[in-house]
């Protein structure tokens, strides 16, 4: 494992927030930034997001991660063995040697971590950067909150993954 990868994604992200910022200030002149419970929210939303998809990551790079750090059963939903939720019974194969039938498309989304964390952080993404762009504020302040949103899911995402990973 490369340490010092996910520690150039978030300086890069720092800096490009810091730019962002720098922009912002310096045209404030026109028209002042705010910060509002909704766009705190948004952040929020960016945070979780992040953290989701950094435990999905860490989950990536050793599928035991729950099961060494929170003792989790490897068929739980957050187990190692979890994509074989996907099939009747919660096994591939069943007791006479053969393969279960995969269950119907729908819930696979609630059914393992994997897929779970793929789509809640995916929804979470959309959801904040359709907010920032709905809202009724001069172009470079809705780049600003997009860029403290960035900052933020690349904060969580990469305190998450060297939690669950150390």
């Amino acid at each position: 494992m490369n340490d010092r990868f996910p520690f150039k994604t978030l300086l890069i992200c720092c800096l490009i927030g810091a730019i962002v910022w720098g922009y912002v200030i310096s045209a404030a002149c026109q028209q002042p930034y705010k910060v509002t419970p909704a766009k705190v929210a948004t952040w929020v939303g960016f945070g979780i997001a992040g953290a989701t998809w950094g435990a999905r990551e860490a989950y990536h790079a050793d599928p035991t991660v729950f099961e060494e750090k929170w003792g989790v059963d490897e068929y739980s939903f957050f187990g190692s063995k979890a994509w074989e939720r996907q099939y009747t019974g919660n096994r591939y194969y069943n007791a006479a040697g053969g393969i279960n039938p995969h269950k119907t498309e729908w819930g696979n989304t609630f059914r393992d971590f994997w897929h779970f964390s793929g789509a809640s952080s995916r929804v979470l993404w959309l959801g904040g950067t359709f907010t920032i762009g709905a809202g009724k504020q001069p172009l470079k302040h809705k780049l600003l909150d997009l860029g403290i949103g960035l900052v933020c899911s690349s904060v969580s995402g990469f305190a998450t993954y060297q939690y669950l990973r150390k």
